[in-house]
């Protein structure tokens, strides 16, 4: 560049898949000479970089797609891809179409073109793509991914980062949810709410009267207020407080017709979700049945038999 005077112009050698030196560009174009054995990775690189980039413009020459060819499998194709020359063939179109369509789901209008004879190279196809900020739905490209049995890199390298973000905000919301959690157990009575449960960022709250509800709003009000943190919050209610379903529970295991009764079955009994719930691995006597409807715990109590004994962490605790 210095030679010929152009003095904006910089060459770098490298690998581009550790290349930070911008934020966004205008344009993206990639080559790989047949001869050089360019790893096929590389050009699935450049182009997660062009999108990563914003990049208005992309050109790009791909060449090496023996990912596919170690990949693809489908019954129906089986007849055809049992034949090496036409399976590699297929995987090579199939490579340079799911990239245009996966540089599509991205915001990009994209093309195949030949850009050269070939006469001159067998690796003559371009994949020339415009940003218009519109995208197609992945939708269909992943179901034709399943279909194939394939997972192409680029897929990976082009929907990573917005995993990463999706997850990384989820578990914000978790987290936040928590923290609001732990604030209304320590200004909340038991007699006030029945559970308060983190159901993946949200914080559902049972309440075992409606005039709690205010309660518990104001609450969440008044730390929303404090820590700038917005929850989204869902009320239920409920018969019985965690106070009373406490106290139920602990009665309930000291009763002597109870522990009597259930002394041949292998049970659990859990605080969930406004109940007491009763897991039993086998089926209940009909002594037990005939003690149960006239206990005073027959409201409070849900009897599930043929259950996995649950662990005593349950939801509702």
């Amino acid at each position: 560049a210095e030679k010929y005077g152009y003095d904006k112009l910089q060459f770098l050698e490298g690998d581009i898949a550790d290349y930070e030196g911008v934020q966004s560009v205008d344009m993206v174009v990639t080559l790989h000479a047949c001869d050089k054995a360019t790893d096929y990775a590389l050009a699935d690189y450049a182009l997660a970089k062009a999108v990563e980039w914003d990049a208005q413009v992309i050109l790009s020459v791909p060449c090496c797609q023996h990912e596919l060819n170690d990949q693809i499998q489908n019954k129906l194709l089986s007849p055809v891809l049992k034949y090496g020359l036409l399976k590699e063939r297929m995987s090579a179109l199939f490579t340079d179409g799911i990239r245009a369509e996966l540089l599509e789901s991205k915001g990009y209008s994209t093309q195949i073109l030949e850009f050269i004879d070939m006469e001159h190279t067998p690796k003559n196809l371009l994949i020339r793509a415009v940003r218009t900020g519109k995208r197609s739905d992945q939708g269909k490209v992943e179901k034709m991914l399943a279909a194939l049995n394939i997972h192409p890199t680029l897929d990976r390298l082009l929907n990573e980062k917005e995993q990463e973000a999706v997850l990384s905000e989820e578990q914000t919301r978790r987290k936040e949810a928590d923290s609001l959690k732990n604030y209304l157990q320590k200004n909340l009575s038991k007699t006030q709410y029945t559970y308060l449960f983190n159901q993946n960022g949200v914080l559902e709250i049972g309440v075992p009267s409606a005039k709690y509800i205010s309660r518990a709003k104001e609450l969440c009000t008044k730390y929303t207020e404090q820590t700038k943190q917005d929850v989204t919050v869902r009320y239920e209610l409920c018969r019985y407080s965690i106070k009373e379903l406490e106290k139920a529970k602990e009665s309930l295991e000291k009763d002597k017709d109870f522990t009597q009764l259930m002394k041949q079955v292998r049970y659990a009994l859990v605080i969930n979700n406004g109940y007491l719930e009763l897991y039993c691995t086998d089926e209940t006597s009909k002594k037990f049945d005939s003690w149960f409807e006239k206990s005073d715990y027959r409201d409070m109590v849900v009897v599930n038999e043929y259950q996995k004994i649950l662990p005593t962490d349950s939801v509702g605790l």
